[in-house]
């Protein structure tokens, strides 16, 4: 593995912070069914949890949650993504 799957990984644990819950979800909890949305790169932002979250922080998972990694964002990119720049201002 190399990179990608860290700047994947990243999309991962900043939608969890963002919302509290994965990406990912099967309603029945099949683990066949998580695996093709997984595969296919298959996730929603429920109006409940995300309505107060960024456009920008949105962008930046949608660019790291893409299922071809190359092209996907890479860490450099992610340092200079909007979302990350206003940080602290």
């Amino acid at each position: 593995y190399g990179m990608e799957v860290d700047c994947w990984a990243t999309g991962i644990i900043l939608y969890i912070l963002l919302c509290g819950y994965p990406p990912f979800k099967s309603a029945d909890r099949n683990q066949e069914v998580l695996f093709q949305l997984i595969q296919r790169g298959k996730f929603v932002y429920d109006t409940e949890y995300w309505s107060s979250i960024s456009a920008n922080a949105k962008n930046l998972i949608d660019n790291l949650l893409v299922v071809d990694r190359h092209k996907r964002m890479h860490a450099d990119e992610i340092l200079l993504h909007p979302w990350i720049m206003s940080i602290g201002q």
